[in-house]
């Protein structure tokens, strides 16, 4: 049976999902270009187009979902690409209404066509009262059997902050299950201190303190160097950068793995990720600042997921 039949060549990744307030199943579908259509359907078995919408610079893998602001309880739906790519809106099951310009998700490498980049990041349906995302990191390949991997899990929901209305990315609150032994340093004046001292270990880093008004702090993990420029408002590894809002509080939480160290950055309203150019958890976590402010640094270390073999 042809459910659908073929519109273009290019045409694919139907994301299907039921929306309970129109009583019906909706598909966002990637086109061709930075083409998409919206269809809608009653028994998932005919389908109706009710909305082509065009997001330049977006294409493959759409999503289609509503976010939940958690103080306030407002919502909003959003309009997702494969590069973490989206617009927020309004949806009544027939059209997607953008309210905002186009947002990035990910913090993108200087040069697209480098590896290294979250993409094609879908939601899951029925996750009790939260939305929860996962994306393929696209690294590159170093002569594994594998290209790419899983990120970890996260809970979206929309922020109204200081950089306006977005989409934040928290850790789902399971990974908090993985934390075993903690290291905690307060700094509080400029200079070196070490962190931590491998154990071989997967980590969680958070920490969190009042935000500088200048100066430099550079975290090395595992010989992999992010640097925060305060002044230019600045989170960056040596290929990508995130650029935010000056807020009172700041807060930075990483993952760092084997394979890649996964920044949030504000509570998750940005998000940078990194290959772990070691590919090793031997070495240390250090952390240099010209800086006097006060910060609470805690390490985790983290259960490990059972290695599988290649095959």
């Amino acid at each position: 049976m042809i459910i659908l039949p073929t519109i273009t060549a290019e045409n694919r990744d139907p994301k299907v999902f039921w929306h309970e307030e129109s009583q019906a199943y909706i598909m966002p579908l990637y086109i061709d270009g930075y083409k998409y259509h919206i269809y809608r359907s009653a028994d998932g078995i005919h389908w109706e187009k009710t909305q082509e919408l065009t997001g330049n610079g977006m294409w493959e893998c759409p999503d289609l979902f509503q976010i939940r602001d958690e103080k306030t309880g407002e919502t909003m739906w959003v309009f997702w690409a494969s590069q973490g790519y989206y617009y927020l809106g309004s949806f009544d099951g027939y059209h997607f209404e953008i309210k905002s310009e186009m947002m990035e998700a990910y913090a993108m490498p200087e040069r697209p066509e480098e590896q290294g980049r979250a993409y094609a990041a879908q939601t899951f349906s029925n996750t009790k009262g939260r939305l929860v995302q996962l994306a393929w990191l696209h690294m590159p390949d170093r002569g594994r059997c594998w290209n790419g991997q899983l990120s970890l899990p996260v809970e979206l929901e929309l922020s109204d902050g200081k950089q306006g209305k977005r989409m934040v990315m928290k850790p789902a609150r399971e990974l908090e299950n993985l934390r075993k032994q903690e290291t905690y340093r307060k700094i509080q004046k400029a200079e070196t201190y070490c962190l931590y001292e491998g154990e071989e270990k997967p980590l969680e880093i958070l920490m969190e303190g009042e935000m500088p008004k200048d100066g430099k702090t550079v975290l090395t993990m595992f010989g992999n160097p992010l640097t925060i420029d305060w002044e230019k408002c600045e989170v960056s590894f040596p290929d990508r950068k995130i650029t935010f809002c000056k807020q009172e509080q700041f807060s930075i939480r990483i993952y760092a793995d084997v394979e890649v160290l996964e920044v949030f950055v504000l509570d998750g309203s940005y998000y940078l990720l990194n290959e772990n150019k070691a590919r090793s958890l031997k070495g240390d976590v250090k952390i240099e600042t010209d800086s006097s402010d006060v910060w609470n640094v805690s390490v985790y270390e983290l259960e490990s997921v059972k290695k599988i073999p290649c095959i």
